[in-house]
C-alpha cells in the first residue's frame, strides 16, 4: 500500500505557509529539520530544511535558481548529474517520515522541479497529494518586489512560469487549487474541501483544532490586498487571463477540458516566447562577474529562434553579442566553418573562446573588424541594435564585412507593443530589468523604423516573422479592427496592424540591396526558360509580398500573368505600375495588347 504525502505548490509568497501550517496543525509530517521563522515569515516557512538544500544544490548543478527566468533543457530531469541529488533525497525522506503517516513537503522550488520529485515519488512507493496555492499575482509581485526588490514584470514572468508548471505536472493526480484569500476568510470550508477532493483522512480533525487554527491564521499578516480576479491596465492580458483561470480551478473539484486547452494554449504560447532553455556551460565552476550582470540573461542563450533563419550554408559568420557563444557552437556542430564572436565584456570573452573559432572583445560601435570586405557569409545582431547609441552607421560598417550574396540576422524589440502603449497613456514611461523598455536600451523600434533602418543602411528585407504575446490568440475577433486594453480603444486597424500591437519582437533577414532581385531574375528567368510559368509566377508572388511596390517586378508577373491568360490579373499589375509611373512606355504598351485580346 501506497503511503500518502501532501505536496503544496505554488509560487514564493503565495500562501503556501499558510497553508502548511494548517495541514500541520491538522497532523500532517513536516519531519524535525524545518526552517526558523523570519521576519517576511515570522510564523514559519513550514518547510523541511533538507529538502529545501537539497533542491537549491538541484537548481545550481542546473547553472538556474528559483528566480531564473529561463526554463530547463529538455528532459533536463534525467541527467545522469541528477543522481547524487535523488539518492539524497531518498534518504532523507526515509529519514524524516516514518509510514504510514501522512507527512507533507513544501517548497515552491518544486514547481519548478517536480518531474525530477515525481520519479522519486514512484521509486518510493508514494502516493502525492497535489494542493496549488492560488494568489493574485499582484500581491505576489509587491511581496517580492518588498522582500528581493524584483520588478513587476520579472514577478509576473515567475509567477506565470511556477503556476503552469505546477499545473502541468500535477496533472494525472489527485489534487485541489486552494486560493490564499479563502484561506484566510474560511479555513475549515478550505480543507473540508481538500480532505474531500483528495479522499485523504488527516490524523486530527477541524473541530479538535479550530481554535488552534484561528489563532494561527492572521489575516493581518497579509500586507499586499487585490481583490482575486483584479490584476488592473498594466499588465499583460494573459496573466490576467490565467490569475481567471487558476481562481475558477479553486472553485471546482477537478479541471474540466476547456480549462486544461486554455492552460495548454498560453503555456505553448509562452515557450515560444522564450524559446532559448537555460543550458549548463561547459565549465560549471565558472561564474558571471558583476560586470556583466547586466548582460546575464543572455551569457548562456542558445537563440533557437535566431538559430531557425540563419542559412544553412553559411560558413563564415560574426555573431555580434555572442555572449559565452553557445549559438555559435551550435552552428559549428551543424557544419559552419568559422564563427566569430564580438562581446564588451573581457571576461564573457574569455569564456567564449571555448566555443568559438575567434572572439573580438570590445564595442561593435567602435572597434575595427580585422576582416577583408566581404568576409562573411552571416552577420547575426540578436537584440543588439536597441542597445547602440548609433545603429545605422553600425550597419552599414557591418555592411561593408558582409559577401555580396550574405545575410543579416536580427532581432528587435517593438516599441508599438499594446502594454507599451497603455503606459503612456497613464502617463509613464518605465525601465525593467528585461524585455522591450530594459534599462539597456538606446534605441526603440516600430516595424516601419525597422524597415526603414536596414534600407537606409544599404539592405533590403528578405524575412520577417514575429514574436507574439500569447494574449493575441485569446482575442475574440482578431480580423475586427478594434482593440481595447486599459483605457485605451483603437479602430478602423487592419489586422496587420491589429497584430503589430501584440508583437513583442521582431526576426528579420536581409541582403544587400540588389542581391535578391538579381537572384529572383535568374530564377524566374529559368523557370520561363523551362516553361515552367507557374513556378514562375509563385516566385514573383513570393517576392512582391515583401516589396508589394517594386515597379519592375510588377510588370514581370504581368507579363507571367499575360503567358498564363491571366488577362484581369495582370491589368491589375499594370494599373498599379501606371499610378506610380504613368508614361512608362512598357507598361502601356504591354496594357494596349491586353486590350487588343480582350476586344477579339
Amino acid at each position: 500500500m501506497k503511503q500518502d504525502c501532501i505536496i503544496v505548490l505554488g509560487m514564493h509568497r503565495s500562501g503556501t505557509s499558510t497553508l502548511m501550517g494548517v495541514l500541520n496543525i491538522l497532523g500532517v509530517k513536516l519531519g524535525s529539520n524545518l526552517m526558523n521563522p523570519a521576519k517576511d515569515n515570522p510564523k514559519g516557512f513550514f518547510e523541511n530544511n533538507s529538502i529545501v538544500q537539497v533542491n537549491e544544490k538541484i537548481l545550481r548543478s542546473l547553472n538556474s535558481s528559483w528566480h531564473d527566468l529561463f526554463s530547463f533543457s529538455e528532459d533536463w530531469w534525467n541527467q545522469k548529474c541528477l543522481n547524487v541529488y535523488k539518492k539524497e533525497i531518498i534518504e532523507n525522506i526515509a529519514k524524516e517520515f516514518k509510514k504510514p503517516e501522512v507527512f507533507g513537503i513544501k517548497d515552491s522550488r518544486l514547481c519548478i522541479l517536480l518531474p525530477f520529485w515525481k520519479k522519486i515519488f514512484e521509486e518510493l512507493n508514494l502516493k502525492p497529494h497535489y494542493i496549488i496555492s492560488v494568489r493574485n499575482p499582484l500581491e505576489v509581485a509587491d511581496s517580492l518586489k518588498k522582500r528581493n526588490g524584483f520588478s513587476i514584470g520579472k514577478s509576473m514572468h515567475l509567477w506565470m512560469k511556477y503556476m503552469l508548471n505546477a499545473e502541468y505536472y500535477s496533472r494525472g493526480y489527485p489534487r485541489t487549487f486552494s486560493r490564499y484569500d479563502d484561506l484566510l476568510k474560511d479555513a475549515k470550508q478550505v480543507i473540508d474541501k481538500i480532505t474531500c477532493t483528495l479522499d485523504i483522512k488527516l490524523s486530527r480533525s477541524f473541530p479538535e483544532v479550530k481554535e488552534e487554527i484561528e489563532s494561527f491564521i492572521d489575516p493581518e499578516m497579509k500586507h499586499h490586498n487585490f481583490d482575486g480576479n483584479f490584476i488592473g491596465n498594466n499588465i499583460a492580458p494573459v496573466v490576467s487571463v490565467l490569475n481567471h483561470l487558476f481562481n475558477e480551478c479553486s472553485t471546482r473539484d477537478s479541471v474540466d477540458e476547456s480549462i486544461t486547452k486554455t492552460f495548454d494554449d498560453i503555456r505553448m504560447q509562452l515557450q515560444k516566447e522564450q524559446p532559448n532553455p537555460r543550458i549548463k556551460p561547459l565549465n560549471p565552476s565558472s561564474t558571471i562577474s558583476s560586470t556583466d550582470s547586466m548582460a546575464a540573461d543572455y551569457l548562456h542563450a542558445e537563440l533557437k529562434d535566431v538559430e531557425a533563419i540563419i542559412p544553412e550554408d553559411a560558413k563564415r559568420i560574426l555573431h555580434v553579442g555572442s555572449g559565452e557563444g553557445y549559438l555559435g557552437r551550435r552552428l559549428l556542430e551543424k557544419g559552419a566553418g568559422e564563427v566569430v564572436g564580438v562581446d564588451i565584456f573581457p571576461d564573457v570573452c574569455e569564456r567564449a573562446e571555448k566555443n568559438l573559432t575567434g572572439v573580438l572583445c570590445g564595442d561593435i560601435e567602435e572597434i575595427e573588424l580585422p576582416f577583408s570586405e566581404g568576409y562573411f557569409d552571416c552577420i547575426i545582431l540578436a537584440d543588439i541594435l536597441e542597445h547602440l547609441k548609433d545603429p545605422l552607421s553600425t550597419l552599414r560598417k557591418l555592411r561593408k564585412s558582409l559577401s555580396a550574396s550574405g545575410v543579416v540576422v536580427a532581432s528587435i524589440p517593438n516599441i508599438r507593443f499594446y502594454s507599451i502603449i497603455n503606459m503612456l497613456v497613464e502617463g509613464y514611461w518605465k525601465y525593467e530589468d528585461s524585455g522591450i523598455l530594459d534599462r539597456t536600451h538606446l534605441r526603440f523600434f516600430t516595424k516601419k523604423d525597422m524597415e526603414e533602418l536596414f534600407a537606409d543602411a544599404g539592405f533590403e528585407l528578405t524575412g520577417l516573422t514575429a514574436n507574439i504575446d500569447p494574449a493575441y490568440n485569446l482575442l475574440k475577433d482578431p480580423l475586427s479592427g478594434e482593440i481595447s486594453f486599459g483605457r485605451v480603444s483603437l479602430r478602423g486597424l487592419t489586422p496587420e496592424e491589429l497584430k503589430d500591437l501584440f508583437v513583442f519582437q521582431y526576426l528579420l533577414k536581409a541582403q544587400k540591396a540588389g542581391v535578391e532581385v538579381r537572384r529572383l531574375d535568374s530564377a524566374v528567368t529559368t523557370a520561363i526558360e523551362a516553361g515552367n510559368l507557374d513556378k514562375a509566377k509563385k516566385l514573383l508572388e513570393e517576392y512582391l509580398a515583401l516589396h508589394p511596390v517594386d515597379i519592375n517586378v510588377l510588370l514581370k508577373r504581368a507579363e507571367v500573368c499575360c503567358g498564363l491568360g491571366l488577362l484581369d490579373k495582370a491589368m491589375e499589375d499594370l494599373e498599379k505600375i501606371l499610378i506610380f509611373e504613368p508614361d512608362r512606355e512598357d507598361a502601356l504598351e504591354l496594357r494596349e495588347k491586353i486590350l487588343d485580346c480582350k476586344i477579339q
